[in-house]
């Protein structure tokens, strides 16, 4: 709108309103701000869609595909763009790079483009100058499709370093072989039930392939607490500081090149937060050559009690792409079939794959054992160990210990994910240690039951282990537990809140060695018929044998 025309506008309005209030007067005054404010507005997007237009960076199917809140808002993908997506980061299309279109403002009736200069752009626009017209000038003898140079309002050229190129060099560089039969992304190997199953499940695929090549790729995070839980054979490569370095954008790309490149025969995910990402955006593809398998383990449950994680964050995108998903308890399967009202087909690509023992059977159980060393220690011992986190509920065991003064609580663990508990008050008869790395530094033989508090988990390998052990367990009956910890094998704890519930089965195992020793060996059965090396590689070698590539829905 023209600035006399504005004038004339506020000159006459004021003439009209000599005789009204002040405060009428203010109130009108100020509608009509807003109405030529929001025509300003109005004229300046409209100046700057047709320069987007005109650059031909935006597709408006493109960006509703890849924006799935936009298109169920219904909202005009340009017009978004404009508002919210290009703040966000958004790619106006496929052929730009995220925030390309760096500034761009009307000036009077003409519309100059201008573009900023940034260390990881792609593409930099510049006006031709005479050396560049004349270049092209000359271009066009040899290549005449060309055109007229002097039609060329703007060029884009690429700038000297390119990050994503450079990080693609780099995670070349850091991968030893050129191609692999497995590929394994985790999130890091810390000290977790899920680094230690794929630990476990690199060690089955050489039992069952021999010879077989396998990449473990720590996607997220640098941290490999926890070296010996892999097989020497497997090539350990740390890819997480390269990802980090270039976006989450540009590293999903990168990890779906990887895939492409090293062509392996199957892809297995276990808790890998940048695999489940890219999985989500290239699965379809990589599917139709790769087979994708992906681990479950349990839902996240938040401070309000609502389900999160993996299952509902990955599950529903990716149920109808991938290969097959492994959890290691039937009672995630259930539960998700109940969540999602899973078709047969979708429930038919979901496997319990029970998890196997790391412990070798004891022919005496230290059930047993621990009967002729009882008279050499007068007061009882609770064993516990686990994460100082949230989950595993460590103010229970302080509670408990409260409860039961004549008892020894003794405890391994540290903090892993949340803060650590503030255990400056512990409880006399409670003390806790540094995390172990093996069963075989703790008293085992000397305590008369193992307590387990956690308050959400699928199948825990440390209850499979102290199972195969012969040790009696009480666990807070959670996820998977009741599938390994009934009233026949242990003390399940069903109201895990209750205090009480624990205190009264630990005494009833405290006084009854006879009946901690029975359902100790008919735990350690179970583990020997369900969990054993041998049936977790029989089931694994069905699935990955059967498995061809599923029809995409």
């Amino acid at each position: 709108m023209d600035g006399a025309i504005v004038r004339r506008k506020i000159k006459s309005t004021l003439l009209r309103l000599r005789h009204k209030s002040i405060c009428g007067i203010v109130v009108e005054l100020m509608a009509i701000w807003q109405k030529i404010k929001w025509k300003v507005q109005e004229r300046r997007q409209r100046s700057i869609r047709n320069v987007i237009n005109s650059l031909g960076l935006f597709n408006s199917e493109w960006y509703l595909l890849n924006n799935p809140d936009v298109r169920r808002s219904r909202t005009d993908p340009l017009t978004h763009f404009m508002r919210h997506g290009f703040e966000e980061g958004r790619r106006p299309g496929p052929n730009a790079p995220p925030r390309q279109l760096v500034n761009l403002e009307p000036d009077a009736d003409i519309i100059q483009p201008t573009f900023e200069v940034r260390p990881k752009s792609t593409l930099v626009s510049k006006s031709l100058g005479p050396e560049a017209l004349d270049q092209l000038s000359e271009a066009v003898l040899y290549e005449p499709e060309l055109g007229d140079p002097r039609h060329v309002s703007h060029v884009l050229v690429p700038p000297l370093h390119d990050p994503v190129d450079k990080a693609e060099r780099e995670m070349r560089a850091l991968i030893p072989a050129d191609t692999y039969d497995t590929i394994i992304c985790v999130p890091w190997i810390r000290q977790g039930g899920a680094d230690l199953v794929a630990g476990l499940l690199a060690g089955s695929l050489l039992r069952i392939f021999p010879g077989h090549s396998i990449l473990l790729v720590r996607t997220d995070f640098s941290h490999f607490e926890r070296p010996d839980w892999i097989p020497s054979e497997v090539a350990v490569v740390d890819l997480s500081p390269v990802f980090t370095d270039v976006g989450r954008e540009a590293a999903e790309r990168l990890l779906y090149s990887m895939f492409i490149g090293l062509a392996p025969k199957r892809i297995i995910n276990v808790n890998s937060r940048l695999c489940w990402s890219t999985l989500e955006r290239f699965g379809r593809r990589l599917v139709e050559r790769i087979q994708i398998f992906a681990y479950l383990f349990c839902w996240e449950i938040d401070a309000n009690g609502f389900k999160q994680g993996y299952p509902r964050e990955f599950y529903p995108t990716t149920a109808s792409i991938l290969t097959g998903f492994f959890t290691d308890t039937d009672f995630l399967l259930r539960d998700l079939v109940k969540t999602y009202s899973l078709p047969a087909l979708l429930r038919d690509r979901i496997t319990p794959l029970y998890s196997p023992a790391r412990e070798t059977l004891k022919t005496l159980l230290l059930a047993e054992q621990f009967i002729n060393k009882r008279p050499l220690r007068e007061r009882p011992l609770v064993l516990w160990a686990g994460r100082l986190d949230r989950q595993k509920r460590f103010d229970l065991v302080l509670a408990i210990a409260a409860k039961m003064p004549d008892v020894d609580f003794r405890c391994w663990g540290a903090a892993l994910l949340d803060a650590p508990p503030d255990i400056l008050k512990l409880p006399a008869n409670l003390s806790i240690q540094k995390p172990f790395k093996s069963l075989d530094e703790l008293p085992l033989d000397q305590c008369d039951a193992w307590l387990f508090t956690s308050g959400w988990e699928g199948l825990p390998t440390l209850l499979i282990d102290l199972g195969a052990k012969g040790i009696p367990i009480a666990a807070s009956a959670v996820g998977g537990v009741p599938e390994l910890i009934t009233d026949e094998t242990g003390w399940p704890i069903f109201d895990i809140e209750n205090i009480d519930e624990y205190v009264c089965a630990l005494r009833t195992m405290i006084k009854n060695p006879a009946i901690r020793i029975e359902r100790a060996r008919k735990l350690q059965a179970l583990v020997d018929q369900r969990h054993s090396p041998q049936c977790y590689d029989a089931e694994l070698s069905r699935l990955l044998g059967a498995s061809a590539a599923p029809a995409v829905l």
